[in-house]
C-alpha cells in the first residue's frame, strides 16, 4: 500500500522524481505513518484557482491544495495539487531558491493531510516551525 505517485498535468521542469518520493517517505514515516497512500498532481495557476473556488469557496490563486481520502486514522490516502508557476513566483518573492521552495510546497501539503492548519496566526506559526524542521533535516533532496 504504500505509495507516493507523481503526475504532471502541465508542463513542469524535470523533477528528480525519485527524491520527491523519497522526502515524501521520510515526512510521512517521521511523523508515525506506516500505510499511506500519497498523489502529487502538478497543475497550472488557473486549474488550481478554480479548484480553490469550488472546493474552499475562494476566488484566489494558491500555491497548493491538499485532499484527505482516508476515513482510516491509521493510514494516509491523500492528493497534493501544486502549482510550479506559483512555487517559481514565491522563490523570488522570499529570495529562496526555488528547490528549497519545492521541497517546503511539497511538506506544506504532507502537513495539511496529517491535519495541520495555518488558518490563524498561531496555527501558521506552528506549521511553519514544522516545516522548518523538515527542511533543515531533509535538505539533501534535490527536487530538479
Amino acid at each position: 500500500m504504500n505509495e507516493v505517485s507523481i503526475f504532471y498535468d502541465h508542463p513542469t521542469p524535470p523533477i528528480i522524481e525519485n527524491n520527491l518520493k523519497s522526502l515524501c517517505r521520510e515526512v510521512l514515516i517521521s511523523e508515525g505513518f506506516e500505510r499511506y497512500s500519497l498523489s502529487i498532481i502538478f497543475v497550472d495557476d488557473e486549474k488550481l484557482k478554480k479548484m480553490k473556488k469550488k472546493y474552499f469557496n475562494q476566488d484566489l490563486y494558491t500555491d497548493v491544495i491538499a485532499f484527505n481520502l482516508s476515513d482510516d486514522k491509521s493510514k494516509l490516502d491523500g492528493e497534493i495539487y501544486i502549482s510550479f508557476d506559483a512555487i517559481k513566483i514565491n522563490s523570488e518573492l522570499y529570495k529562496t531558491n526555488i528547490n528549497n521552495e519545492l521541497q517546503r510546497i511539497v511538506v506544506h501539503g504532507i502537513l495539511h493531510l496529517m491535519g495541520y492548519e495555518d488558518n490563524t496566526k498561531d496555527k501558521k506559526e506552528e506549521m511553519t516551525k514544522t516545516e522548518d524542521f523538515f527542511l533543515l533535516n531533509f535538505q539533501q533532496f534535490n527536487l530538479l
